[in-house]
């Protein structure tokens, strides 16, 4: 019998009677992992949206309270920080997962 693949696995068509055989357990991994990358990347860029606006409240209200109110709130800096990393991380996982990550060309050809 022929040998096809790169595997050396051995194909034949079916004689009469025969059926396929089942289909191996693992074959819906691939399928399951890409609809849990998904649903990832759909939550990523909504918890990332959520977060860019908690920012730009934080730092809204710091400016307000330190110059409107000239009483500066003690808080709103470190949490804009977290904020801050918290939306880079997210938001490189989006970016990298939609192929939309920023090139810098260092060489021309």
């Amino acid at each position: 019998m022929p040998v096809n693949g790169e595997h050396g696995l051995e194909v034949r068509p079916l004689r009469l009677g025969e059926t396929e055989p089942p289909p191996s357990p693992l074959h819906a991994v691939p399928q399951a992992l890409e609809r849990v990358s998904v649903w990832y990347d759909r939550g990523a860029a909504i918890l990332s949206s959520l977060i860019m606006l908690a920012l730009v409240g934080v730092v809204s209200a710091q400016v307000f309270w330190r110059y409107v109110l000239n009483a500066p709130l003690p808080w709103p800096e470190e949490v804009a920080g977290f904020l801050f990393a918290w939306l880079v991380f997210l938001g490189a996982t989006v970016t990298i997962r939609r192929g939309q990550t920023p090139a810098v060309r260092l060489v021309v050809d």
